[in-house]
């Protein structure tokens, strides 16, 4: 790595998102990096208070993240330190800007690259030859700590292991997913994927309906966050500044010791999951018909507005004439 030159990534519409999608930004920043020789500067924390009950807070990195024992893995299985510090050094740097969609290469000698982007999500559009490392991410202390105990207690009351299941509720229902997330529908699911009733199983989940759960519990020996006081603290609004974020990464850790996971969409990627709740053909036809209504309607309302324009342009016209015709 050398030293002194730096990559930067500045907000073109800074926007508060969920902490998967900083992330996203975050691993295309070290790719970047990583690829081009250069030492990426750590992006402001911005989480949208609506994953947070309504409650806008300081966020910070370390919060939910060890960043310094986190490691990059190359597709040769070696590990490397993260390229990245948290402030620029002292100084004025000569800057070179990379507008979104640009692109660049290893060969830029601008001591500071500066990258747009554009609602803190985009796709890495380096040139390189060697396919971008992974993101090894290592929780932070106060996350093992509150999981830990969780999981040993799971351990001991289920010797064979339990279910860990993820019912994602809320902002991701719409068409036949709001069908596809009621209960019966759930069961019947989770039957298929191995998991029968009387199964032991840890519920993660962003739903606080009562009627929900009871739907559910009678059929699973159901344990969820709100069985752990250490966990339902952290989301007590009464109790101080909730921090529904850090729920969220302890939530991951307890899945990740389940014997059988099942997430709920078809776009986490990883060995470790047995199954998903919305089968793939059911998720690829539901989003392209849905990015398809979005397109649809966008140009419906810039037809609109457009028709709108040209209508108004006409009037102004119009009775300009007849004022003229009128002398």
């Amino acid at each position: 790595m050398t030293e002194g030159r730096y990559l930067r990534y500045d907000d073109v519409r800074p926007v508060a998102t969920g902490i998967n999608h900083q992330l996203s930004n975050l691993r295309c920043l070290l790719a970047e990096a990583y690829a081009t020789g250069r030492i990426a500067v750590l992006p402001p924390l911005r989480l949208e208070p609506g994953h947070n009950l309504g409650r806008a807070r300081d966020w910070a990195w370390e919060s939910y993240f060890d960043l310094d024992a986190s490691r990059l893995v190359g597709a040769d299985g070696d590990q490397y330190r993260l390229p990245l510090v948290r402030e620029l050094p002292c100084g004025k740097l000569d800057a070179r800007i990379v507008p979104p969609r640009g692109r660049w290469s290893a060969t830029e000698q601008a001591p500071l690259v500066i990258r747009q982007v554009r609602n803190e999500v985009y796709a890495t559009e380096i040139r390189s030859a060697q396919p971008p490392p992974e993101l090894l991410l290592c929780p932070s202390a106060t996350v093992r700590d509150l999981a830990r105990p969780v999981i040993a207690g799971l351990l001991d009351r289920y010797p064979a292991g339990y279910a860990g299941v993820h019912i994602r509720r809320g902002d991701r229902l719409w068409g036949p997913m709001k069908w596809l997330m009621r209960p019966p529908n759930i069961r019947r699911r989770l039957e298929k994927l191995g998991i029968r009733e009387g199964t032991g199983v840890f519920f993660m989940s962003d739903e606080r309906d009562v009627t929900f759960w009871s739907a559910l519990a009678p059929h699973y020996e159901a344990v969820r966050y709100a069985d752990f006081p250490e966990l339902a603290e952290l989301v007590d609004a009464s109790a101080g500044m909730p921090d529904n974020y850090l729920l969220y990464e302890v939530e991951k850790q307890i899945m990740r010791h389940a014997a059988i996971r099942v997430e709920t969409f078809p776009i986490v990627r990883e060995p470790s999951i047995s199954g998903t709740l919305v089968p793939r053909a059911i998720w690829v036809v539901t989003k392209s018909v849905r990015m398809r209504w979005r397109a649809g309607k966008q140009y419906t309302k810039r037809c609109v507005r457009k028709g709108t324009k040209i209508a108004t342009l006409v009037m102004r016209r119009l009775s300009t004439a007849r004022s003229s015709s009128g002398h």
